[in-house]
């Protein structure tokens, strides 16, 4: 029962952002300030993936490596939104403020 409200909350919550191209694509907004040094275990092979919380106060996780190329010198920081499929399986990550 409790799975079930869990899982209908996140449903509910990808609905409240949405994109649109030709069909509708669920999505989350994320603020993200991961640090260079933090960076640097995705590197190391050690991290695989990054678990933040959207601005809707659900957790979600994703590949690290979709973070590369918005890795700066002190990191990665801005705002992003989570795309996924109508399975609710990521897609991509795009940018909604300056990273820098």
């Amino acid at each position: 029962m409790v799975r079930q409200r869990a899982d209908a909350e996140f449903t509910l919550g990808l609905d409240v952002l949405q994109r649109t191209i030709g069909k509708i694509m669920p999505a989350l907004v994320i603020q993200l300030s991961i640090s260079a040094d933090k960076m640097m275990g995705y590197y190391r092979g050690q991290v695989k993936n990054v678990v933040a919380r959207a601005t809707t106060g659900q957790t979600v996780q994703f590949p690290a490596s979709a973070l590369q190329k918005y890795i700066m010198q002190d990191g990665v920081h801005g705002r992003f939104r989570i795309e996924f499929d109508e399975h609710f399986k990521f897609v991509g990550l795009v940018p909604v403020a300056p990273t820098g």
